[in-house]
């Protein structure tokens, strides 16, 4: 048996109380993968009792206490920043991991790095508020804004869609207005998965949150609104083939839900789990390239390598506002801007320019791969 298998049997024995048996063969790779894929704390109770490396069982053992704790301010965090919105009559919703946190057994399963917030309103109007109520500002981001509160960082969004990408999502409008929640909050986890498999990759805690989702709404899910979203954002197969993939990860059976209940192909399901493994939660994977999939994602939708590099490089208008607001202050000091951070980057990233440039040189059967493997997966 695999490592993945391994990973993947312990982590229905945790999350469903499965009783599989399993002998773990090489603890530190396992170790390695569950925390690049963000389950470290979520496995813990399930391999306490198993006899393997204590020193390995210790480090899972520090990780589920990290889990707990960071779980627990987190929460705090949310009891306090509802009162402060409720009390200033804000609309608003919690997103991502926020939310998909109570859809696990327990909601320290779910690991999360930040809280995510949408609000129905000006973010300038909610900086007031929040500044009066006792949070930091940090930062004004071209997606969102960044505030602070024991230690715990918030990202503060006005709008799911990013309007220069993905058109189809864009069409979805605002949650205000959708009638459907649940089955709208569902599209917007396939929109971010998307956006981090474009970006690089992603590891196994996003995709598995896509079932652990349903799997929690599925008496009271709206499937013929849900496919209605679907079709309207071209996400069915993707959204279909991810299903059918973690029931084979879970030992779900949501599959037959489904309107295409096909099952999925085996070397399909043995080269994305491959590549969810491989890059690990946010792409960082120690044996990601995760230019790979920026390369693949591009041409996939005919752009070609050297316009992907040049993106990265003249990055969007607002975006460098956002990262440069004293300098980039209108439209016209735009190039100031590409200037100030092209030379701020030879002279204080000169070496982690170097690395990226040196990941960009893939091997063409790679990207290939790549390329296929999002085709055969509905992207």
């Amino acid at each position: 048996m695999s490592t993945v298998d391994e990973l993947l049997l312990i982590l229905q024995n945790s999350l469903f109380g499965c009783d599989n048996k399993v002998i773990i063969t090489k603890p530190k790779k396992l170790f390695v993968m569950a925390k690049e894929n963000a389950v470290s704390g979520t496995t813990y109770n399930a391999i306490k009792d198993i006899d393997f490396d204590e020193d390995i069982k210790k480090r899972f053992q520090r990780e589920f206490f990290k889990y707990v704790q960071q779980d627990q301010i987190q929460n705090q965090v949310i009891i306090e920043l509802s009162r402060v919105l409720i009390d200033s009559n804000v609309e608003h919703r919690f997103i991502k991991g926020s939310v998909v946190k109570n859809m696990y057994p327990s909601s320290y399963m779910r690991s999360r790095g930040d809280i995510d917030l949408l609000v129905n309103g000006s973010l300038q109007d909610l900086k007031t508020i929040l500044l009066g109520n006792g949070f930091e500002f940090g930062t004004n981001g071209a997606m969102h804004d960044v505030f602070y509160s024991k230690g715990v960082h918030i990202d503060v969004h006005n709008t799911l869609y990013k309007r220069d990408n993905f058109v189809d999502f864009t069409q979805m409008g605002e949650v205000w207005d959708c009638g459907y929640e649940v089955e709208y909050m569902l599209v917007y986890l396939l929109y971010h998965l998307k956006k981090h498999i474009r970006d690089g990759g992603v590891g196994l805690r996003s995709v598995i949150d896509i079932s652990m989702y349903v799997d929690y709404h599925k008496k009271t899910l709206d499937l013929k609104q849900l496919y209605m979203y679907l079709e309207k954002t071209n996400s069915v197969e993707f959204f279909e083939n991810l299903i059918k993939i973690n029931d084979r990860y879970l030992g779900l059976t949501l599959t037959d839900s489904l309107n295409n209940k096909t099952p999925i192909n085996d070397e399909v399901y043995k080269n994305f789990t491959s590549f969810i493994i491989r890059s690990g939660v946010h792409a960082l994977g120690s044996d990601n390239n995760k230019k790979v999939s920026q390369i693949a994602y591009n041409q996939l939708y005919s752009v070609g390598k050297t316009k992907t590099i040049l993106n990265r490089i003249f990055l969007p208008y607002i975006q460098m506002k956002s990262m440069y607001p004293k300098i980039v202050k209108c439209r016209i000091m735009y190039p100031f801007g590409v200037l100030y951070r092209f030379f701020h980057g030879l002279i204080k990233s000169s070496k982690k320019i170097k690395i990226e440039m040196q990941m960009y040189k893939s091997s063409k059967d790679e990207v290939e791969d790549t390329i296929n493997l999002f085709r055969e997966i509905g992207l």
